[in-house]
């Protein structure tokens, strides 16, 4: 099953055994013999921890590469940005934050955005020059 036999290897049954059996493909196929073998198996344990270090593919150590990968720790997941607390009003931010929620807007906050837009205007009339 691997390149280069360590000790516990040369003890595995899968070594007297069809090496076709542990590697089943297409549909109808079964990992069911490479499980009988494995279970009779005094290196299992060994040949298990083996597969999870190195990936290897196949039926090693009584289970699929689908049953080990789904042993392996996952990755956590990406912290969420902190959220920055409520909008305040009287800036773009806010402005936004009462369309989102469906509000009309207070004279601050438009007048934020009004002078957002007017800035925005101008930055692309003078690239455009």
């Amino acid at each position: 099953m691997t390149s280069r036999p360590d000790p516990w290897w040369l003890s595995a049954l899968c070594a007297q055994t069809d090496p076709e059996i542990f590697f089943p493909q297409g549909k109808g196929s079964s990992p069911a013999a490479a499980r009988k073998v494995c279970a009779r198996c005094p290196v299992t344990a060994q040949c298990l921890e083996d597969a999870l270090r190195t990936g290897a593919g196949g039926v090693r150590g009584g289970l699929t590469e689908h049953e080990r990968r789904s042993m392996q720790p996952r990755a956590p997941k990406p912290a969420r940005r902190p959220n920055p607390g409520p909008p305040e009003c009287g800036t773009t931010r806010g402005y936004r934050a009462h369309l989102r929620r469906g509000e009309p807007t207070c004279e601050p906050c438009r007048e934020a955005n009004r002078a957002t837009v007017t800035a925005r205007r101008e930055r692309l009339r003078r690239d455009a020059a």
